[in-house]
C-alpha cells in the first residue's frame, strides 16, 4: 500500500484513513499526546499526513521531552526534523536541530566501538572465521523475523579492528534524489567518520549543481557540520565532475595520509564526465547508493570511478549498510 508514493503496512495505511476523518484540532491534540508519549513513530506518520500539524504541535512543546527517544533511534530522528523543520518556530528548530545533531553523533559512537592504542574495533560484514558481536547479531535477526533455515552471513554482525587513520574527505552527493532516509544515513556516516578518525581532520564536500566543502577537527565542529546536512536541500542537477575537482584540491592541502570516500547514485547531468578527474586522484573510494532511475548507468560510473581513482567500490543493498560500511572504506592501505 502507498501514501503520497510511499510504501506503507496495513496499520499505517488504517491509521491514516482514521486521521482523514478527524479534525484538526483532534490531529493536534494526537500529535501533542505522540510528543508526550515519546512515540516517534505515530509522529512521523501524522505529518506524512500532515507535517504542518505535528511542526505546530513541536513548536509548543519542550523537544527535550522527546530527547531520549530522538537518541535511541538517530535516523528517524533526522526524518521527522526534516520532515517537520520549516514549519517549528525558529528557536524551536535550532533547539531540535541540535539535539538531533547530538543523537547522531552519539550513534555514530555506537556504531564504532573505541579502544585505547592505535587501532579501534569496528563493526563489518561477517565473512567465515571473524568475530562476531552476540548481542548486535540477536538483535538483527529478532528485527528481521528470520526464520532459523534462512539465517545467512548477513545476518551477522561481524568485528573486525583497523588502524585509526587522520584525515578523510567524504564526498556527499545531495542533488535531487538525495532525500529522507538516505540524508539521515548519511549525517550517521560522517558522525562514524569523526569517530574513527578522533583527533585527526574530516572534510565534507556536499555537492549538486556546484559543490562546498566544510572541514571540522574537533566534535564540535562535527557536530555543526552535521547540524548542516540535517538542513541540506536536495534539489539541482548531478555534478560530480565539479565535486570531484573540489575535493582533489582539498586533498592536496593536507599532510599525510587520507582517503575520499564518494556516496552517490552516479547519474551525473551536468559538468561533463568525472572519470578524467577520478583517473588523477588516489584512494578514491565509491559508495554507489542507486537511484529510482538509471541504475545500471550509474552503477558502471561508480566502478569506473573507484578503479580509476585506485579505490574500492560497493553497492548498497540498503542505505542503513552506509555508516557500517564506512570505516572498512577508511583504511589507507
Amino acid at each position: 500500500m502507498t501514501f503520497n508514493g510511499e510504501s506503507l503496512s496495513r496499520e499505517e495505511y488504517e491509521l491514516l484513513n482514521e486521521l482523514e476523518a478527524l479534525e484538526y484540532d483532534d490531529i493536534f491534540q494526537l500529535s501533542l499526546n505522540a510528543i508526550l508519549k515519546g512515540d516517534l513513530d505515530l509522529l512521523m506518520l501524522i505529518a506524512k499526513f500532515n507535517w504542518i500539524v505535528v511542526s505546530r504541535a513541536l513548536s509548543q512543546t519542550p523537544i527535550e521531552s522527546i530527547a531520549p527517544q530522538l537518541e535511541l533511534d538517530p535516523v528517524k530522528a533526522v526524518i521527522l526534523y526534516r520532515s517537520t523543520r520549516w514549519g517549528i518556530n525558529e528557536p524551536m528548530r535550532k533547539v531540535f536541530r541540535r539535539v538531533v545533531a547530538k543523537a547522531v553523533m552519539r550513534g555514530g559512537k555506537r556504531i564504532v566501538s573505541h579502544v585505547r592504542g592505535k587501532s579501534i574495533k569496528v563493526r563489518k560484514r561477517y565473512e567465515p572465521g571473524d568475530d562476531f558481536d552476540v548481542e548486535e547479531t540477536i538483535e538483527r535477526l529478532l528485527e528481521s523475523v528470520c526464520p532459523p533455515r534462512l539465517v545467512t552471513y548477513d545476518h551477522i554482525v561481524g568485528i573486525g579492528r583497523m588502524e585509526r587513520k587522520t584525515k578523510a574527505i567524504i564526498i556527499l552527493d545531495t542533488s535531487g534524489s538525495m532525500s529522507g532516509e538516505k540524508i539521515a544515513h548519511a549525517a550517521i556516516s560522517a558522525s562514524v567518520a569523526a569517530h574513527l578518525l578522533r583527533g585527526g581532520e574530516l572534510c565534507l564536500i556536499m555537492f549538486n549543481s556546484d559543490a562546498y566543502a566544510h572541514r571540522a577537527s574537533s566534535p564540535v565542529e562535527v557536530t555543526k557540520l552535521i547540524e548542516e546536512v540535517l538542513d541540506v536541500v536536495p534539489i539541482g542537477y548531478t555534478n560530480i565532475r565539479r565535486a570531484l575537482e573540489l575535493a582533489k584540491r582539498e586533498g592536496e592541502r593536507i599532510r599525510g595520509e587520507y582517503v575520499y570516500l564518494l556516496i552517490t547514485d552516479g547519474n551525473y547531468n551536468v559538468g561533463g564526465d568525472p572519470r578524467e578527474i577520478a583517473a588523477s586522484m588516489r584512494r578514491l573510494n565509491v559508495i554507489f547508493a542507486p537511484g529510482s532511475l538509471g541504475s545500471s548507468r550509474g552503477r558502471k560510473i561508480c566502478e569506473d570511478l573507484a578503479r580509476l581513482g585506485n579505490g574500492r567500490f560497493v553497492q548498497l543493498r540498503s542505505y542503513s549498510e552506509i555508516p557500517y560500511i564506512v570505516p572498512e572504506l577508511l583504511r589507507t592501505k
